[in-house]
């Protein structure tokens, strides 16, 4: 079983293209977030808008897209395509995923997991990044893998 981070994506971007995890960087949330996830996971991936599920290695221009545009199909088809691709990258049913995103961002995708955690779950967006840093202030290291939000296991028919 690995632990998974899936950190969205952020208005504020660099100018240039780069990788997912430089490009967003700008944001103090993302960053914050990215220090978190590097923490407590074994592998991170960015929740974007414009490209669905993307490497945080992965090279890529900056872009003005959003999931609060989108209607209700277009944000489960993105639900979709990032599970297809997460599924080719990670075990859906066994591994465990962090989401460090805001609710628009997973809605859609948490009955595709099995287990899950959302440490940011009701932290209104300015509070977050303090949160984060309370939580990485308690010390723990990459090799505990518990802090933060209970393990939440779908339950009932798949």
């Amino acid at each position: 079983m690995s632990i998974i981070a899936l950190i969205s994506c952020t208005k504020r971007k660099q100018g240039y293209a780069c990788p997912a995890k430089e490009l967003y960087s700008k944001s103090n949330l993302f960053r914050h977030s990215y220090r978190y996830a590097g923490t407590i996971t074994d592998k991170i991936y960015i929740l974007s808008a414009k490209h669905g599920l993307v490497d945080e290695n992965t090279i890529i221009e900056p872009y003005d897209e959003t999931l609060l545009d989108k209607s209700s199909k277009e944000k489960e088809e993105w639900a979709v395509k990032v599970a297809e691709a997460l599924s080719a990258e990670s075990d859906l049913d066994n591994d465990e995923y962090v989401i460090l995103a805001g609710k628009i961002y997973y809605e859609k995708l948490l009955p595709k997991f099995k287990k899950y955690r959302l440490p940011l779950e009701g932290v209104s967006l300015f509070e977050r990044p303090g949160v984060l840093k309370e939580l990485l202030g308690k010390g723990q290291s990459a090799g505990e893998k518990k802090v933060g939000a209970p393990v939440r296991r779908k339950t009932g028919p798949s």
